[in-house]
C-alpha cells in the first residue's frame, strides 16, 4: 500500500491549482485569498486531498465490510437452520415441553417462548459480544494508525498515544453504542420478517427465501454504507485527537468530500474551535463528520498563517 503524506497531497493540490486557477496555494489548507482579503476554499484542492484520503482509508472500509459480512453470515446460518428444523414437525408429531403448536398455511409447525421468532432467531448476547470485540479491534487500529498519520502531516515528530485515557474512553463508549444500535436494528428487522410471515401463512421455504434476501441486501448496500460511515467517523476522531495531542492546533475546519450532499455542502470551509461541535447530533457528538450515513467529509487542522 502506498502511504501519502502531507507534502504529497500539497504538491498534487498545488500543481492543479497553479495550472488551472493560476493562484498561490496556502499550506496546509490550500486556501485562496480573494481581493478583499477573505479566505476562500479552493474546490479543486478537495479532489486532490480526498483522492489520497480515500486510498488511505480504503483498507479499513474493506475490513469493516469483511467483519460485518462474517457476523451476518453466522447469524443467517442459525436462522436458516432453525427454520429447517420446523419443517420436521407435523400435527402428528410429539411436541416438546414448553412448545406451542402454530398453524402456518398447510403445514403445522411448532414454536414457543415469547413469540414465534424467539425460537428461530440467533442468540443475541454472544453475537453482540462478538460484534463489540471486533469493532473495538478495528477502532483501536484505526485511531493508532490514522492518528499518527495526522501528526506526521503536521510534521510534529511525536508518537500518537492510543493509550491516552480520552482515546480509550471514546473507543469503549462508541464500541458499545455501535454494537447495541446495530444489533437492535438487525434483530427487529428479522423478527418482523419472521413474525409477519407466520401471520400471513407463508411456508418455511418462503420464509427462508425472505431471510436470505434480507441478508443479501445487507451484504451489498448496507455493508458499504456502514463501512464508509464508520471509517469516516474513526478517521475524523483520530484527526481531532491528533490535533489535541499536537498542542498547536486550536481550530478545525470542515472539508466536504467530492460530490457531497446539499446538507454537507453548507458546511464546507466552516471553522470552529477544536473543542467546539460543528452541529448537534443525537447519535454522535457533532465534533466532526459524518453528519449522516455514507458521509465521507473530513475535518482538517485550521492554522492561521
Amino acid at each position: 500500500m502506498i502511504h501519502f503524506h502531507s507534502h504529497d497531497i500539497d504538491a498534487i493540490a498545488d500543481a492543479i491549482i497553479h495550472s488551472i486557477c493560476e493562484i498561490e496555494a496556502e499550506d496546509p489548507l490550500r486556501k485562496a485569498i480573494s481581493p478583499d482579503g477573505e479566505r476562500k476554499p479552493v474546490r479543486i484542492a478537495h479532489a486532490a486531498y480526498f483522492d489520497a484520503e480515500f486510498k488511505r482509508l480504503g483498507p479499513y472500509e474493506r475490513r469493516w465490510k469483511s467483519m460485518l459480512r462474517a457476523i451476518w453470515a453466522a447469524e443467517q446460518a442459525i436462522i436458516l437452520a432453525n427454520l429447517k428444523k420446523l419443517k420436521k414437525y407435523r400435527a402428528c408429531d410429539g411436541i416438546p415441553p414448553g412448545i406451542r403448536k402454530i398453524r402456518t398455511g398447510a403445514s403445522n409447525i411448532v414454536a414457543g417462548g415469547k413469540g414465534i421468532s424467539d425460537n428461530i432467531m440467533y442468540p443475541q448476547v454472544p453475537f453482540k459480544s462478538r460484534l463489540s470485540k471486533e469493532t473495538k479491534k478495528i477502532l483501536t487500529a484505526m485511531l493508532a494508525d490514522l492518528g499518527q498519520g495526522k501528526l506526521d502531516d503536521l510534521d510534529m515528530h511525536i508518537v500518537f498515544d492510543v493509550t491516552n485515557p480520552r482515546v480509550k474512553q471514546w473507543i469503549e463508549d462508541y464500541t458499545f453504542k455501535f454494537s447495541e444500535n446495530l444489533e437492535v436494528v438487525n434483530s427487529e428487522k428479522l423478527r418482523v420478517i419472521l413474525d409477519t410471515g407466520f401471520e400471513q401463512g407463508k411456508t418455511i421455504p418462503e420464509l427462508m427465501a425472505e431471510v436470505k434476501q434480507c441478508f443479501d441486501s445487507w451484504d451489498t448496500y448496507r455493508a458499504e454504507i456502514i463501512s464508509r460511515t464508520e471509517t469516516s467517523r474513526a478517521s475524523n476522531e483520530s484527526a481531532i485527537e491528533a490535533y489535541r495531542q499536537s498542542g498547536v492546533v486550536e481550530q478545525k475546519q470542515w472539508l466536504t468530500a467530492p460530490d457531497c450532499c446539499d446538507i454537507c455542502a453548507e458546511m464546507d470551509g466552516e471553522v470552529v474551535a477544536l473543542e467546539e461541535p460543528f452541529f448537534d447530533d443525537d447519535y454522535g457528538d457533532g465534533m466532526a463528520p459524518p453528519k449522516h450515513p455514507n458521509c465521507r467529509c473530513s475535518v482538517v487542522a485550521f492554522i492561521e498563517s
